[in-house]
């Protein structure tokens, strides 16, 4: 009997698709992210893109950065840069310093017209969304505008909401003014919206925004967190009745670090270490009386401008770090940094909870709370610390570890997975 042979048209091509569809990968979705951070290791907003950055390749898209950074530092003529795989296209939004009030208002008011003229120019073929970390009211309406015309998504990065006050030009300047346009018409008007914090997620949600909630997240598996002197200084803690306190960075008018330094030199055996400012610095803000040694020998002291890669390991040799802002909107809309950074180098933290604070850090166990931080309370709560014994340190040492690892930004793959697809 004569075997028929099988038509090989369909067969064929049904064969061949499957081979291409083996072969042959789906480009992944782009994310362009650009606006108000810097791309280096000292710009905490720049910390933040990038921890977000890496959540979103994870979840699958494939991210480029756009940061303002300064005009001396290249513009959108240069060549891009690769950042931990990241292409990176520097927009030199930030002008140099100088100038008079006028030059310094318009460059403020100018900053994200070299973004939008980039954009302007540039490949966009499977783009999915652009976020905007921050930036002016003009920005971002312009930002919403091109979005629309490209036909993706506009995500507001949102981190911080100033009081008026602490602007330039005060409450009734010019600044001030684009801020109240920025949050109250602008970024409402926007597809959604990444809030750093319960504050802010709940203002836009109220708004109508579909929002997504991510702290300063970090990455626990970047060297910084792998440094041999970091590792060996969570071994150690003072012993009891010694008190080492540090707290990283150069105080803003907004903060009041000028309590703990009064507090500090008022109780026996307690020691507080300034790492960034300098003396000039610390005395105009603390008064040269606060630093200059009692009988009892150095109180306070500071170490100076520190390669940000080594201010890890001296936040780790710490027995806690220490945060104490007012409780007002700037610091209820925003999420310090400094705090995940202190829990990551295995710090406690003895902090005000003034916004999301109180939902890290519990008493006794991770750190210490402040309700008021007026002095006396910040007197009472050294000495609650210094009293501890070394393993009860190290017990909180431990605990603050296990904390950081809720800030890792793997733990927010899947929710930005599942804000984006939307």
């Amino acid at each position: 009997m004569e075997r028929r042979r099988a038509p090989m048209g369909h067969a064929s091509s049904v064969c061949s698709l499957s081979l291409m569809k083996g072969f042959v990968e789906e480009s992944p979705k782009r994310i362009f992210y650009c606006g108000a951070f810097r791309l280096d290791s000292t710009d905490a907003a720049g910390l933040r893109v990038m921890a977000i950055g890496k959540s979103l390749r994870a979840a699958g898209w494939q991210v480029e950065f756009f940061p303002w950074n300064s005009e001396d530092d290249g513009g959108p003529g240069a060549q891009p840069d690769s950042i931990e795989g990241f292409p990176v296209h520097k927009m030199g939004e930030f002008r140099s310093q100088g100038g008079g009030s006028l030059r310094r208002l318009t460059g403020y008011l100018s900053r994200g017209s070299k973004t939008l003229e980039h954009l302007a120019s540039i490949d966009v073929s499977n783009l999915d969304a652009v976020i905007c970390y921050n930036g002016t009211s003009r920005f971002l309406s312009s930002m919403r505008k091109w979005s629309l015309k490209q036909g993706v998504a506009c995500i507001a990065d949102c981190t911080e909401w100033y009081n008026s006050a602490h602007l330039p030009g005060g409450r009734f300047g010019p600044v001030a003014l684009d801020e109240w346009l920025r949050m109250r018409l602008v970024t409402p008007r926007l597809s959604k919206c990444i809030a750093i914090s319960h504050y802010l997620d709940r203002y836009f949600t109220s708004a109508g925004m579909k929002t997504c909630r991510v702290p300063a997240t970090i990455d626990l598996d970047a060297t910084k967190w792998r440094n041999p002197d970091l590792l060996q200084a969570r071994k150690k803690t003072s012993p009891s009745g010694k008190l080492q306190l540090i707290y990283a960075g150069v105080p803003g008018r907004k903060d009041r670090i000028a309590q703990v330094a009064q507090a500090a030199s008022h109780v026996r055996d307690v020691h507080l270490t300034f790492v960034g400012p300098d003396q000039k610095e610390l005395e105009l803000l603390l008064g040269a009386d606060v630093i200059e040694p009692d009988e009892s020998g150095q109180r306070i002291d500071f170490t100076g401008k520190v390669a940000a890669d080594r201010v890890p390991a001296l936040v780790a040799k710490a027995d806690f770090s220490v945060i104490i802002r007012s409780d007002e909107r700037y610091a209820q809309a925003g999420f310090p940094t400094k705090l995940v950074e202190s829990l990551a180098s295995g710090t406690p933290v003895i902090t005000t909870v003034s916004g999301d604070e109180a939902t890290v850090i519990e008493d006794g166990k991770n750190g210490f709370v402040l309700r008021s931080g007026d002095i006396e309370e910040v007197m009472s709560v050294l000495r609650r610390a210094r009293d501890l014994s070394s393993d009860e340190k190290l017990r909180m040492r431990g605990e603050a570890l296990q904390a950081a690892r809720n800030f890792d930004y793997r733990e927010y793959v899947e929710p930005l997975r599942l804000f984006l697809g939307e």
